[in-house]
């Protein structure tokens, strides 16, 4: 049985739905052993609960719901863009039935592309925690292998409670990983997690002439910035990955309807504020040259 482990609210069910279609749809399962026990870690409604059930009707699997108590939280910060849900994943170790001793936990703002079992084979008996390392050996949260029997040796839960007791925390959860289990990380290939500024030319928009080697280079797109590709005008060239697999869930409804009615409207207000300031626009050259470059007219889905 492969575990993975999502934490998340009813804010982000729907999208979390969109990456579970994507492990569903790559994933292929011969005997039992394969068959995928997902864990959602939150409080979530009734209706989203079915909602995630009803996609067993891609490929078989188990799924647990598992509550949180938000005051194991309390008086941590929170980031503009990410909920006081981001914590649930500190609580793994603790929450997960005792027999499991391994799970991979990922991010809601992510899209799968290749079969979960590779990521799942990776060997981290000797490590607390595997994760994809940035230069600086500072590591991303949004993929993880969680070695739970290991972690429950380590005290992790009690490690953590008393870290952030005496430490200041920025990044959220992120910093709490990486600065408990420091020296016990398994660093695995980029290519589950690359990073967000990968494709950015001078940190500014996307190149477009690597972006057929970063497809193919990437088993996981992590839409990890701010802007995501429910957002209006979101510029990620790799969005449509997001929307493809966005309306094979039961939320498809929703998800149509709000990205096309929000995408219009902004595009829309941007384009008239420009006029105003640029009302010749264009016939300049060098605009269309722009536009080209940082994909704003990308199609919405």
């Amino acid at each position: 049985m492969i575990n993975v482990v999502f934490g998340l609210d009813d804010n982000f069910a729907k999208h979390c739905g969109a990456t579970i279609v994507s492990i569903l749809d790559n994933h292929k399962m011969d005997t039992e052993n394969d068959k995928i026990h997902f864990f959602i870690l939150g409080n979530l409604s009734q209706d989203n609960k079915n909602k995630f059930l009803e996609l067993k009707k891609i490929q078989n699997f188990e799924m647990d719901f598992i509550g949180i108590d938000i005051n194991e939280f309390r008086g941590l910060p929170v980031l503009k863009f990410i909920s006081l849900a981001t914590y649930n994943r500190l609580l793994i170790p603790e929450l997960l039935p005792e027999n499991v001793e391994k799970a991979i936990y990922l991010d809601c703002d992510i899209i799968v592309k290749k079969d979960i079992s590779l990521l799942w084979n990776i060997n981290v008996k000797e490590h607390l925690i595997a994760a994809v390392s940035d230069n600086y050996g500072y590591f991303n949260a949004g993929v993880l292998m969680f070695n739970i029997k290991a972690l429950r040796e380590f005290d992790f839960y009690n490690k953590w409670k008393e870290y952030v007791k005496h430490n200041e925390v920025v990044w959220v959860d992120q910093d709490i990983l990486n600065a408990v289990l420091a020296g016990r990380v398994l660093y695995i290939p980029p290519n589950w997690n690359l990073p967000y500024g990968t494709l950015l030319k001078k940190g500014k928009y996307y190149n477009r002439k690597y972006l057929k080697t970063f497809i193919s280079f990437s088993y996981i797109i992590h839409f990890s910035a701010s802007d995501k590709p429910w957002h209006a005008l979101c510029p990620h060239p790799l969005k449509k990955y997001y929307f493809k697999y966005a309306f094979m869930t039961p939320w498809k409804n929703e998800i149509k309807q709000y990205s096309a009615f929000i995408v219009s409207i902004e595009f829309i207000k941007k384009l008239f504020k420009y006029w105003l300031a640029h009302p010749i626009f264009f016939i300049k050259p060098k605009f269309w040259q722009r536009l080209n470059e940082k994909g704003y007219l990308m199609a919405i889905f």
